[in-house]
């Protein structure tokens, strides 16, 4: 059975190879088996129909293999069909950026752990004051060195109250000292320095810093407590202005036994720590001031009790006077006409609640206006300097 699909094999091909079907003669060469493998060759057989041609030849060769038998299964013809898949587009996929895979060691332990601050190599020592020292007066001495160059030299100082309000300090000079390598590597320092003595006795604290120039942080600093004692006036000047012991702003002072014509400091200390300055020049030794807050912004709504301190020119208190500054809503109002170059302006002013409107309107036009007032109002009333320097 299996010898004649053999057959009909071997004449697809003969007609795949241009041999006509018509004209080969198969001749089997001898007993085919179902267990022997059919080999097509050809040999020439004459035919009086057709040239001569190559006709097949059966070759039986022993199979390598018995393979068992596989039942006969019925050939159906399937006719050829064509398919036609639609075009499809091509898909793009999106384009990622190439990394990069560095291989990673493990860090080194650091004596520094990167979230604690690091330790810096500058240190500031403070030689005076002592710990805990007595100061009174106005002013404070501190010294001591640097183991680096401060940036342009300077270092600064600064002293505090007990609520941390800074009262006093400057600048603090280094002195460089040339080190082998020809760079300066830090020296000794000595500053006297300047405060405002608190009305009670109380702890302070002193402080000697350098701040970063690049974004003002602390890059050094020594730090030593001392005790701040109020300052006893000496008593050389007699304040008879104010005589009331509340006044409204502008404050009037008027004062007598100055050093001759010695610049005369008044200062109006609040007990937040504000502080309001004025000064003038002593004529013959008296004087009078119009104290008030000289500012282009809104001025500070400052009320209450508050010390009023006469001050020497070196900077000694001469005397000294409890007072109490009343705010706008507790103080009367008046319309005073002051020379604004070659204009009368008018300008409204604070006086103590009164009957007496006039009185107290006129004694406010005789004391002037605030002393170095931004709006450069004046009066062509004579002053003290006017009235003590006139030869009639």
């Amino acid at each position: 059975m299996k010898l004649r699909y053999v057959i009909l094999a071997a004449a697809f091909v003969l007609a795949g190879c241009g041999v006509p079907v018509e004209t080969a003669q198969l001749r089997p060469t001898a007993a085919v088996s179902d267990t022997q493998v059919a080999v097509i060759t050809t040999t020439a057989v004459p035919n009086p129909t057709a040239t001569a041609k190559h006709a097949p030849t059966l070759v039986v060769v022993p199979a390598a293999t018995q393979l068992p038998p596989v039942p006969a299964q019925p050939v159906t013809a399937v006719a050829p069909t064509l398919t036609v898949q639609p075009a499809t587009p091509p898909t793009v996929l999106p384009t990622t950026a190439s990394t990069t895979t560095v291989p990673t060691t493990a860090a080194t332990p650091s004596p520094l752990s990167p979230t604690s601050p690091p330790q810096s190599d500058k240190v500031i020592t403070l030689d005076g004051p002592a710990e805990g020292l007595q100061v009174a007066g106005h002013q404070l001495t501190v010294q001591g060195s640097t183991n680096f160059w401060p940036f342009e030299a300077s270092l600064t100082a600064q002293i505090k109250d007990a609520s941390g309000h800074i009262i006093g300090g400057g600048p603090v000079m280094v002195q460089g000292q040339l080190g082998p390598n020809g760079t300066y590597s830090g020296g000794p320092f000595k500053a006297n320095l300047t405060f405002t003595p608190p009305s009670t006795t109380q702890t302070g604290t002193v402080e000697v810093f350098e701040a970063s120039a690049k974004d003002g942080s602390i890059v050094a600093i020594a730090r030593r407590s001392i005790q701040l004692t109020t300052e006893q006036a000496t008593g050389s000047i007699t304040l008879d202005e104010p005589a009331a012991a509340v006044s409204p702003l502008p404050l009037h002072l008027a004062f007598r036994g100055a050093n001759g014509n010695e610049v005369v400091r008044a200062r109006l200390r609040f007990a937040n720590g504000a502080t309001m300055e004025d000064h003038t020049t002593a004529v013959q030794g008296i004087g009078i001031m119009n104290m008030n807050w000289n500012t282009e912004s809104t001025p500070p709504a400052l009320s209450g009790p508050a010390t009023l301190e006469v001050l020497h020119s070196d900077g000694t208190i001469a005397t000294q006077r409890s007072v109490t500054i009343l705010g706008q809503a507790a103080t009367q109002q008046v319309r005073l006409a002051w020379l604004g170059g070659s204009d009368t302006v008018l300008a409204t002013q604070s006086i103590l609640p009164t009957t007496q409107v006039g009185t107290a309107a006129l004694n406010e036009l005789l004391w002037g206006p605030a002393d170095g007032n931004l709006a450069g109002f004046t009066t062509q009333i004579p002053g003290v300097t006017a009235i003590m320097t006139d030869p009639h």
